[in-house]
């Protein structure tokens, strides 16, 4: 068995600039004791979190994978960041997020629905998330924490970046953290 999603990369010169956010970040006093900043190297927007998957399924997703990205709809996506902020919104806090624009979350939630649904055809099983999508990179993991506790963080970010790919990505869950692979 092996843990799989589906994820769009985040190229080095974006990379570049969320170091430096994050690097501020650090040191703003009143962050949670515990907070845990994920490495540079983990970030990426997921699109489909397929879970724990027999390894004969991996030819089928690729497959869709191939399929979805051989339409030029699918290729060269606009991703526009919108801002540093804790997630998940509307709840108690337990993150810190980097967002996207509505107009990028719809964009990546169609292709994701468009992905699920290649491999549904594929035979593909997999706990589906029904949420409407909300784009981001999870950047810190705390634990659960009112709102009113922790400093304010919030700010503007106007980057963007055309992404050209999309991966299957493999997750080896350890006791440092996940690390991932692309398949």
């Amino acid at each position: 068995m092996v843990r799989l999603f589906i994820a769009i990369p985040i190229p080095e010169e974006v990379r570049a600039k969320i170091k430096d956010l994050v690097r501020d970040l650090e040191s703003v006093r009143g962050l949670p004791k515990n907070i845990r900043f994920a490495p540079a190297e983990n970030w990426h927007f997921t699109l489909t979190f397929l879970g724990y998957q027999d390894e004969l399924v991996v030819p089928a997703v690729k497959k869709s994978l191939t399929s979805i990205l051989a339409s030029d709809v699918n290729n060269n996506i606009e991703i526009q960041f919108e801002k540093l902020t804790y997630g998940p919104p509307g709840r108690t806090p337990r993150m810190v997020w980097l967002t996207t624009t509505k107009a990028t979350s719809a964009t990546l939630g169609r292709i994701k629905d468009d992905i699920e649904k290649e491999l549904l055809k594929s035979g593909v099983k997999w706990r589906r998330e029904n949420r409407p999508y909300q784009a981001h990179l999870t950047l810190a993991r705390f634990p659960a924490q009112s709102a009113e506790d922790l400093p304010t963080i919030e700010q503007d970010v106007n980057w963007e970046y055309t992404a050209g790919e999309i991966n299957l990505m493999k997750s080896t869950l350890k006791r440092t953290g996940a690390e991932y692979e692309i398949l």
